[in-house]
């Protein structure tokens, strides 16, 4: 990890951490929002997220606004993921008593993404919600703080995703191979491939191909992405 990531991955994974103990304290769970329009980086750090707060015993999903594109479908994360308008019992249950499983929204976060009227239907839950945290990578943002980490010189959010994982290992005294799944790092490896033009762009530094090697070791496959 470059230097310059260590201090802001270092404070959101203490937020995340944060956030964990608040869920399972109140017996909620956290949905993770990416934007509609849904591309490989959205989907790719949110699932990221995801596997990160299961991997420490609370629970989350992905509030994706729409299905999931048919070429993402080989990432296989359907388990991550959760339609608040879909035709399923989660969904019938979210809208009805605006619980999953029993349990409150305590918590969400966004990626690749920080202004909610771009999130589709799930942006009303989104702003209802007190508890957020915000990882993104668009210069477009202008607002900042400390629940939030906006890093424009990053390649993609599902990189600085990937940052946040080594720092949670390394505070929990974990592996990161025990934080991200191996379907949530080909996930986040998808993220930066698409994010970087398969690695074509200038937004594709040293540490970016460095990443993208540990993810491979992790479970990434980047072949579907690079045809």
């Amino acid at each position: 990890m470059r230097e310059r990531y260590k201090e802001d991955s270092r404070r959101t994974a203490m937020n995340i951490l944060s956030v964990i103990e608040k869920l399972k304290a109140g017996n909620e769970l956290a949905l993770v929002f990416p934007h509609r329009s849904v591309d490989g980086d959205c989907v790719g750090s949110s699932t990221g997220i995801v596997s990160i707060i299961r991997s420490l015993g609370a629970e989350a999903y992905v509030a994706i606004p729409e299905a999931l594109p048919e070429n993402m479908e080989f990432l296989g994360i359907s388990e991550y993921l959760f339609r608040p308008d879909g035709d399923t019992p989660e969904a019938a249950e979210f809208q009805k008593n605006k619980t999953i499983g029993g349990r409150k929204v305590g918590a969400v976060i966004a990626t690749d993404i920080s202004d909610s009227s771009r999130m589709g239907i799930s942006g009303e839950i989104f702003d209802s919600v007190d508890t957020k945290l915000v990882i993104d990578h668009h210069a477009s943002v202008t607002t900042r703080s400390d629940s939030m980490w906006i890093d424009p010189d990053s390649s993609s959010a599902s990189e600085m995703v990937y940052y946040v994982a080594l720092q949670i290992a390394d505070i929990t005294g974990r592996d990161v191979s025990e934080v991200l799944a191996p379907n949530a790092a080909k996930a986040v490896l998808a993220g930066i491939v698409t994010d970087t033009g398969r690695f074509t762009f200038t937004n594709t530094r040293p540490e970016t191909l460095e990443t993208a090697g540990a993810l491979i070791d992790l479970g990434g496959n980047p072949g579907p992405f690079l045809l």
